[in-house]
């Protein structure tokens, strides 16, 4: 039982900013409610919920007492935010520095988080001889098991629903296409919850798939050409083999960081009226750290029984989340770290992406046209 006290939304006061009681308009939500203190709560007796979700909750609740009684208290939130896909155990200093580098996402359940746990699972299961088939089953109960635990996010959704279909695909001899899989995961999602189609999860998730999809090879294409130019000469191949390489591994993340950023632009703005301009180099620095924190969380119940597990654990974590603070704290203070702007009108968000898709369609036909010139010759 709650004694709250009920209130309307308030509009925004700026102009041509994200209105707050639109958004939750659209969702069916009228009013919000707060409460003063603690003693205006009261549990009642009776039944006591869902026993799956039950579990779910305790077993939330058990991994971040685990990652905070072996890490240090500031690194413990942002390990329990990586696991959990939550922002509520982060200091207020940094949940901003975070959003004005861009790299906020990196503390949101999603694919990358399932692309982990895929990675983690598989090996175990085939050390344990799981036939393939069953191996596949197993991942995406896990999956789902993960999904219940960090929260139905829109995002964790989608990549659940997507990396279950890939895993599927296997076992009914098929073969898996991101073309059919992405729309398929939508379908789902919206045939369970329409309404999801306005949440901005939702639609910054789906749009950076498919600027992973569309995006990253046509930036690809356009690094990747000067390196096939045959004007290096023969002399330089293990050179140029190793340069591209690196050039590879070094610039993935920054390759994708900024096909994101080109088609998300517009939903960020609208929704939170800045654009990063640092999210490229913050990206790329955090990016090799993240899955190593991530797997330091999920392994912190284990941690927290042995205690010298505990410890290495523990220490490891806190000096990745250290160096990871260093540069969201360092990138974030800078004083044009974001660019602050306006929410842009529907017709303005269609003239971009019309523009941008121009753009992209002339350098894709472009490199087609050479490529086919190169062939013939």
């Amino acid at each position: 039982r709650l004694l709250v006290s009920v209130y309307r939304p308030r509009n925004p006061t700026n102009p041509n900013t994200f209105s707050w009681r639109r958004y939750l308009a659209r969702q069916g939500i009228c009013a919000c409610a707060y409460v003063n203190e603690q003693s205006q709560m009261r549990l009642l007796p009776g039944k006591s919920g869902n026993p799956i979700v039950r579990l779910a909750l305790r077993t939330r609740h058990f991994l971040a007492r685990s990652i905070e009684q072996i890490h240090p208290p500031n690194e413990a939130s942002v390990v329990i935010g990586m696991v959990l896909g939550t922002y509520a155990y982060l200091p207020p200093e940094t949940f901003r520095n975070f959003s004005r580098t861009g790299t906020l996402h990196l503390l949101a359940a999603s694919g990358y988080n399932c692309y982990i746990i895929v990675l983690l699972a598989g090996p175990i299961l085939r050390m344990a001889r799981v036939l393939p088939k069953h191996r596949n089953i197993i991942m995406i109960f896990l999956l789902f098991a993960y999904l219940l635990i960090a929260g139905a996010k829109p995002s964790l959704v989608r990549a659940a629903i997507m990396a279950s279909l890939f895993l599927l695909a296997s076992p009914l001899r098929r073969v898996a296409d991101i073309a059919n899989v992405l729309p398929t995961a939508a379908f789902v999602m919206l045939m369970i919850d329409p309404s999801d189609i306005f949440d901005v999860g939702f639609q910054l998730s789906f749009s950076s798939i498919i600027a992973l999809i569309t995006v990253v090879p046509i930036i690809r294409l356009l690094i990747n050409r000067p390196m096939r130019d045959n004007r290096y000469g023969k002399h330089h191949g293990v050179t140029l083999v190793l340069a591209r390489r690196i050039l590879g591994d070094m610039g993935a993340t920054a390759i994708g960081t900024i096909a994101i950023s080109l088609v998300t632009a517009p939903i960020v703005a609208y929704y939170f009226n800045y654009v990063s301009l640092v999210s490229v180099p913050a990206n790329m620095a955090l990016a090799l750290g993240v899955p190593l924190v991530f797997a330091d969380g999920l392994l912190s119940p284990i941690g927290a029984s042995i205690a010298p597990l505990g410890k290495l654990l523990g220490e490891t974590g806190a000096w990745l989340v250290d160096k990871m603070l260093d540069v969201v704290n360092g990138l974030g203070s800078f004083q044009y770290s974001d660019l602050p702007v306006a929410s842009p009108s529907v017709m303005a968000i269609v003239g971009y992406y019309l523009v941008l898709y121009s753009i992209f369609s002339f350098v894709r036909y472009r490199f087609s046209f050479v490529r086919h010139r190169d062939a013939q010759e």
